[in-house]
């Protein structure tokens, strides 16, 4: 079972309903009459976006807050996700103390890549997934040392069109990209998650390497050709909860 929190405090009535159609369940999505969401400005050039401007206005919800009760929902989770986007960063603790796989991602904001910063959100994270430009190896390491002095296992570069390399306790692997003509890379991030949704449905277990074959696969060398395997593993994991018991 997955559980999202954070990246969007409510949910409008058309959101609802697309969400439900397609089996979404939004039972503990708080809906919050007459309060609005972000509104996003972006901008899209050979597929890339780039955000221009974020407009709260007077209405906006604000930061979602987890109390008992959401904490108890949480409490039957495999794998919670959320981002430096949800602006609960004092909240982050309590949901890392329960039994789920624990997921952040740190967006691509320096702010967001503080000492202060990581000390206020790792305090269990099994999978940090940061968006990067292009680096090497060397610099990667020294953007993941401080993740993992903090306990965190993995750390997740995307880097675009130059691919995205895993640190898994600091054992570094690349990965290429395979090209393709986008017309909008909107949502590309969601795919990041299908492989940690494979990894729990495979038995990966809280704050421990992730020793699936199925995940491995995907970052080998020779893996290619596995991809469409690997992915529909992904999806069929997002549609039901994993066999393991909470």
């Amino acid at each position: 079972m997955l559980r999202g929190w954070g990246h969007r405090p409510s949910i409008s009535a058309p959101s609802q309903d697309g969400t439900v159609e397609n089996g979404v369940d939004i039972s503990h999505c708080p809906v919050l009459p007459g309060r609005t969401t972000k509104v996003c400005s972006y901008d899209v050039v050979n597929g890339e976006r780039s955000f221009i401007e974020v407009i709260t206005g007077e209405s906006w919800t604000g930061p979602l807050q987890i109390g008992a009760r959401e904490l108890d929902e949480l409490k039957t989770a495999d794998l919670i996700v959320s981002s430096c986007n949800a602006k609960m960063p004092e909240q982050m603790a309590a949901v890392q103390a329960l039994p789920a796989v624990f997921a952040y991602d740190f967006g691509e904001k320096e702010k967001y890549r503080t000492d202060a910063y990581y000390d206020e959100v790792c305090h269990g994270i099994d999978l940090a997934m940061l968006s990067c430009k292009p680096m090497d190896k060397a610099a990667f390491a020294e953007l993941c040392a401080p993740l993992h002095r903090r306990g965190v296992v993995h750390v997740l570069a995307t880097m675009g069109a130059a691919g995205q390399m895993l640190s898994v306790q600091g054992k570094i692997v690349e990965k290429t990209t395979q090209m393709v003509e986008a017309s909008d890379t909107m949502g590309q991030e969601i795919l990041s998650l299908l492989l940690p949704l494979l990894a729990v449905y495979c038995g990966w277990q809280k704050q421990s390497p992730c020793r699936s074959r199925r995940f491995w696969l995907h970052w080998l060398p020779g893996s290619r050709s596995r991809h469409a395997t690997v992915w529909h593993r992904a999806a069929l994991a997002v549609k039901r909860k994993s066999p393991r018991q909470h």
